[in-house]
């Protein structure tokens, strides 16, 4: 796995999409969290640009940066849960049918009574928006 520096790369970006839409229909987790990394960065780069261009809307850095640290957040968990759920193969879709299989969907690290065993008791679900 490659690690992604702070800059925006368009060759990691494209490098992923092209793996991410070669795993298709299964979609790969590390292509999948690495895109939505370099898509942060690029839009960070972007974001004073953004804000000139919704100028007189309700916009600001501050919602860029919440939105990007919420996007940031999530890859993370996912990023987290595929690392440490090897009997999973497979990609985000096998995520969602695991969480749904374990009943673990609704599990977000503060809610330990209900979780269906001890062992997820502080696990957060890759797929709570």
């Amino acid at each position: 796995m490659v690690e992604s520096s702070n800059k925006f790369d368009y060759k990691d970006l494209l490098k992923n999409l092209l793996e991410l839409k070669a795993s298709l229909p299964v979609v790969d987790s590390i292509p999948f969290y690495q895109t939505m990394l370099e898509f942060v960065k690029i839009f960070d780069f972007m974001g004073s640009g953004l804000q000139m261009a919704f100028k007189g809307f309700f916009f600001s850095n501050q919602h860029l940066l919440i939105l990007f640290l919420d996007i940031t957040s999530k890859v993370a968990l996912i990023k987290r849960n595929y690392e440490h759920t090897p009997e999973i193969k497979g990609g985000i879709m096998d995520f969602i049918k695991y969480e749904g299989d374990m009943k673990i969907q609704r599990l977000n690290g503060e809610n330990p009574k209900e979780a269906p065993d001890p062992k997820y008791a502080r696990y957060e679900s890759s797929i709570l928006f």
